[in-house]
């Protein structure tokens, strides 16, 4: 699948709240056919727009199906989708799971950006209690 068609996938809708920064967090599972599965989270602090949910589940199974997909090209790729179309004030992309190699061992991966002089530290700083709930 092209950049173009896979970005169409993740649909945008209109943030109601556009003044406020605050936390939006999607959880889904990764499916990889040549490294496993991945728990994955975006959160982010929306601007214009917000992610709709039934695309973003659709997106995963998009991107989880190229047999090239790794899982730090697959992070790399969902943090550059998502500025490319919902251009977020700051966005996290994390990957936790068991590759289908590894016995016994664990995986996370952390992809993380923002909007040039953007900043709310407190509200960055509630981003592990926030994910943890």
């Amino acid at each position: 699948m092209d950049v173009q068609s896979r970005r169409a996938l993740l649909t945008c809708d209109s943030n109601p709240n556009d003044r406020s920064d605050y936390l939006i967090s999607l959880g889904d599972r990764l499916m990889m056919r040549d490294h496993g599965t991945f728990d994955v989270r975006v959160t982010y602090v929306p601007d214009s727009f917000i992610l709709n949910v039934t695309s973003f589940h659709s997106y995963l199974m998009a991107l989880g199906d190229p047999t090239e997909m790794t899982p730090e090209r697959s992070g790399k790729t969902l943090l550059e989708d998502v500025n490319n179309e919902l251009v977020p004030r700051w966005v996290r992309v994390t990957l936790i799971g068991r590759p289908a190699a590894t016995v016994g061992g664990s995986y996370r991966c952390l992809f993380q950006d923002s909007q040039p002089n953007w900043s709310n530290p407190s509200l960055t700083a509630a981003v592990i209690e926030f994910e943890a709930a």
